[in-house]
C-alpha cells in the first residue's frame, strides 16, 4: 500500500483538487511488527545512502567535465589550425600554448562549437525524458537507471576518445555526444530517478532536511569536482577525461545495490488507495479512451478507463525491457506525452512547474556573471572567481542549517510540514530578490559580494518546493509524474536562459550610456513573479 499523504487545510479546497492531492480518508492501518519496521528502516538508509553517493559522483563527473571541456575544444580547434597554418607552433605532444589560441576567430570558433554541444544535448534530453518516465513506470525505475548510467558511459567514453585521439578523429564528431542520451535519457533523466528514490526513503516529517543535504554534498562534490579539473589541466587534460569515464563505470555497479521495484505491484497497491481516480482527475474524458488501445492490458492507462479491471491482476507477463522501451516509443508515445500535458493543466502542478521554470531561468544569468562583474567593477576574474567561491560556502552552510532551524524553530511554531516547506519557499525568495536588488545597486565589488551572500541564503528554494509538492501528492506515480515534467521544465528554461541573458548582456554592451545593473533588475523581475505564484500556489492545494 502507498502510504497516505495528507495536506494541512490552507482553506476550502475546490473537489477536483482534493481528488488530485489527497489520499483516501481511511482508518490508519495497525503498526506493523518491530520486526518489519526495523527492515523497511534499514531499506530506507540503504536506499537513500545508495541514491546519495550516485549522485555525489554524478555531481563530481559533471563538474570535471564542465571544468575541462572549453580547454579541450580550444586545444583541439587551435591545433587543427596551426597543424594546417604553422606546424611549428604544435608540441610533440599536440599540445599549443594557450596564449596562442586567445586570437578572435579561434575564440569564436570554441564559443560556437561549446554551445552547440551543450544544446544538442539538452535537446536531446528534452525530447525523451517522457519517454524514459513511461518506460520506468512500466520496467521499474533501477532497469532504467542502469540503461542510463550505462550509456552515460559509453557517451564519456566517446567523449574523451574524440579528443584524445585527434590525429584520427575530428573534433566536431563530438557532438555525436548526444546520440548517446537517446537511450537512457541522459544526466537529467538520472537525476529524476536519483530523487525518487531520496523522496521515497525520506521520512515525511524529513524530507526537506534530507533534500538540503542532498543539494550540499553536491556543491561539496561538484567544487571538488571543478577544483580537480581545473589543476589537471595544467598537468594533462587526459588524465581528467580519465577520470571522468571512471566515475561514470563506477555508478554501473553502484545501480545494483539499489531494491527491484515492481511497477505492476505498485500500480495494485495504489488502486487500494483509491488512486486510479486520483490518476483519472488527471485525464480528460476524451483521453482516456483513446490514450492506449484497450487490449493494451499491461499499460496502466488501460486501469483509466474501467475501475474494475483496474483492480484485476494483469493477464500477461512481465514486458521485457526492449518490449517495453519500443512499445513506449511506439504505441504509448502520446500516452506519455498526454501524461505531461495532465501535469501543466492541474492548477497545483502547474505552478509548481511555472516555479521550478522561473527560478532557473533566473539562476542561468551566472554564465554570465563573471563577465559581467569584471566588466562593471573593473576588476580580474580571479577575484570575481573568490565571491564565487564566497557564494558557495555561503550555500552549503545555509543548506546544513536550514534542517537545523526548520526542526527547533519553525515546526514548534507552525506545527505542519506544509506549512514550514510554504514559509522557507518564500523567505527563499525574498532573499534572492534582495541580494539581486543589491547587486544591482552595487557601486563597488565589496557591495556586489554582499549582494551574493544574501543572495546565496535563498539556496532552500528548489529542495523545499520539491519537499512541498511531494507531501501534496498521494501516489507515486504522480510524484514521478512531477518530477519528470521539473526537471522538463528546468531543461527548457536553461534553453531559453542561456541566449537570454547572453543576448540582454550583448545589448548592453552595445548600449554603455545605460546601467549595467540593469541586467540583474531584469533579474529581480523574473524572481518577483516566481513570489507571487509561491503566493498563488498555497491557495491552489
Amino acid at each position: 500500500m502507498s502510504r497516505a499523504r495528507r495536506a494541512v487545510a490552507f482553506g476550502r479546497f475546490p473537489s477536483s483538487t482534493e481528488e488530485f492531492l489527497l489520499g483516501p480518508e481511511d482508518s490508519s492501518p495497525s503498526p506493523p511488527p518491530r520486526q518489519a519496521r526495523s527492515t523497511m528502516a534499514s531499506t530506507r538508509t540503504r536506499v537513500s545512502v545508495c541514491a546519495m553517493l550516485a549522485m555525489a559522483l554524478d555531481g563530481l563527473g559533471v563538474a570535471m567535465t564542465k571544468a575541462s571541456q572549453t580547454f579541450l575544444i580550444e586545444q583541439a580547434l587551435c591545433r587543427a589550425f596551426y597543424t594546417a597554418h604553422d606546424p611549428n607552433v604544435v608540441g610533440p605532444d599536440g599540445d599549443v600554448p594557450e596564449a596562442m589560441c586567445k586570437s578572435e576567430p579561434l575564440q569564436s570558433q570554441v564559443a560556437f562549437l561549446s554551445a552547440l554541444l551543450d544544446f544538442s544535448i539538452l535537446i536531446t534530453c528534452f525530447l525523451v525524458g517522457p519517454i524514459y518516465t513511461r518506460l520506468a513506470s512500466v520496467v521499474g525505475k533501477r532497469n532504467v537507471l542502469f540503461i542510463n548510467t550505462t550509456s552515460f558511459a559509453l557517451r564519456m567514453a566517446w567523449y574523451a576518445s574524440v579528443f584524445y585521439f585527434h590525429n584520427t578523429i575530428n573534433v566536431r564528431w563530438v557532438l555525436l555526444s548526444g546520440l548517446f542520451d537517446l537511450f537512457g535519457g541522459g544526466v537529467p533523466m538520472r537525476e529524476i530517478l536519483l530523487y525518487l528514490y531520496v523522496g521515497e526513503s525520506a521520512r515525511e516529517d524529513g524530507m526537506m532536511a534530507t533534500f538540503n543535504l542532498l543539494t550540499a554534498i553536491l556543491i561539496g562534490t561538484m567544487s571538488l569536482g571543478s577544483f580537480i579539473g581545473a589543476s589537471l589541466l595544467d598537468v594533462n587534460a587526459f588524465i581528467t577525461c580519465g577520470l571522468i569515464v571512471g566515475v561514470y563505470v563506477a555508478l554501473i555497479p553502484l545501480v545494483a545495490l539499489f531494491p527491484s521495484d515492481d511497477p505492476a505491484a505498485n500500480r495494485m497497491d495504489d488502486t487500494d488507495d483509491g488512486s486510479v481516480e486520483e490518476r483519472s482527475s488527471l485525464m480528460p474524458a476524451d483521453a482516456l479512451a483513446t490514450s492506449v488501445p484497450p487490449s493494451a492490458s499491461s499499460s496502466p492507462a488501460a486501469g483509466l478507463g474501467s475501475g474494475v479491471e483496474a483492480h484485476k491482476p494483469p493477464e500477461e507477463p512481465a514486458p521485457t525491457v526492449l518490449h517495453a522501451l519500443l512499445r513506449t516509443v511506439t504505441v504509448d508515445l502520446r500516452y506519455s506525452m498526454e501524461l505531461v500535458m495532465q501535469t501543466v493543466r492541474h492548477p497545483f502542478t502547474r505552478r509548481v512547474m511555472l516555479l521550478y521554470f522561473g527560478s532557473t531561468l533566473a539562476m542561468c544569468i551566472s554564465l554570465v556573471t563573471p563577465q559581467w562583474a569584471s566588466g562593471t567593477f573593473h576588476t580580474g576574474l580571479s577575484n570575481v572567481a573568490k565571491v564565487t567561491a564566497m557564494e558557495q560556502i555561503v550555500s552549503a552552510v545555509t543548506l546544513l542549517a536550514l534542517p537545523v532551524l526548520t526542526k527547533f524553530v519553525l515546526y514548534p511554531r507552525l506545527r505542519a510540514k506544509e506549512v514550514v516547506d510554504f514559509w522557507v519557499i518564500v523567505a527563499s525568495l525574498m532573499a534572492s530578490i534582495v541580494g539581486t536588488l543589491v547587486i544591482a545597486t552595487a557601486p563597488s565589488l565589496i557591495i556586489y559580494a554582499v549582494g551574493v551572500a544574501i543572495a546565496a541564503t535563498g539556496m532552500g528554494l528548489s529542495d523545499a518546493l520539491r519537499s512541498f509538492a511531494t507531501s501534496a501528492l498521494a501516489n507515486k506515480e504522480l510524484v514521478q509524474m512531477l518530477y519528470m515534467s521539473i526537471r522538463t521544465v528546468q531543461t527548457l528554461a536553461a534553453i531559453i536562459g542561456m541566449p537570454l541573458w547572453s543576448a540582454f548582456f550583448l545589448w548592453l554592451l552595445d548600449h554603455p550610456d545605460l546601467p549595467r545593473g540593469l541586467l540583474y533588475l531584469g533579474n529581480t523581475c523574473i524572481v518577483l513573479v516566481c513570489l507571487v505564484l509561491a503566493r498563488s500556489m498555497r491557495r491552489s492545494r
